[in-house]
């Protein structure tokens, strides 16, 4: 009895369209006002931390410290679309949108790029943050075998962990399960006649 209970559960769960609510990004913000990174960034249904950094290029590739996370050009690209849609916005903490030299390495008032690489040698696509229009596009690391002589701005994404109390909130509702599944009890079996 309640292997089937547990059963249909479960069924409910894997086969049912239960609509998933993504938590807004949490920007991150020095005390000077200046956009850093942000917590909990959504890509394709995947939270990421992020900060900003600036690096170079080296013969082999990118600079130990932004070794790129994605590794095809798609990744990045939603990466890139979603620091533009949850990272670069106007809200309470600042006017990152209008203002793109709000944020950390970004000096010009008008404009921002931020890129988002994928392979360990040229490939990056870049978030284009400016006061008229965002975009992402593709921008090299390394052009006609020059490399960049000047740092580049760069989004560095790791994946979130979930918080503690998130774990807790789930243990405490598998317990609740047992805990209600245990109190009904056994129901009594049918006689056989």
């Amino acid at each position: 009895m309640l292997k089937s209970r547990l059963a249909r559960i479960a069924a409910s769960f894997l086969f049912c369209s239960v609509p998933s609510i993504s938590p807004a990004a949490t920007l991150l913000v020095n005390g000077s006002g200046q956009l850093t990174g942000a917590t909990g960034v959504d890509v394709g249904g995947l939270l990421y931390d992020v900060s900003f950094a600036q690096c170079t290029v080296n013969g082999s590739g990118f600079t130990i410290a932004c070794t790129p996370f994605f590794h095809t050009a798609s990744d990045a690209t939603a990466a890139a679309q979603a620091l533009l849609g949850q990272v670069f916005i106007d809200g309470p903490d600042g006017q990152f949108d209008s203002n793109p030299g709000a944020t950390l390495f970004c000096s010009g008032l008008i404009s921002c790029a931020m890129a988002v690489p994928y392979s360990s040698a040229i490939d990056s696509q870049a978030a284009f943050n400016t006061a008229s229009s965002d975009s992402v596009s593709y921008m090299p690391w390394v052009y006609s075998g020059s490399q960049f002589t000047v740092p580049l701005n760069v989004a560095i994404f790791t994946r979130s962990v979930p918080e503690p109390a998130s774990w807790a909130l789930m243990l405490l509702g598998f317990a609740a399960i047992g805990a209600s599944a245990r109190r009904r009890g056994r129901a009594p079996l049918p006689a056989v006649c």
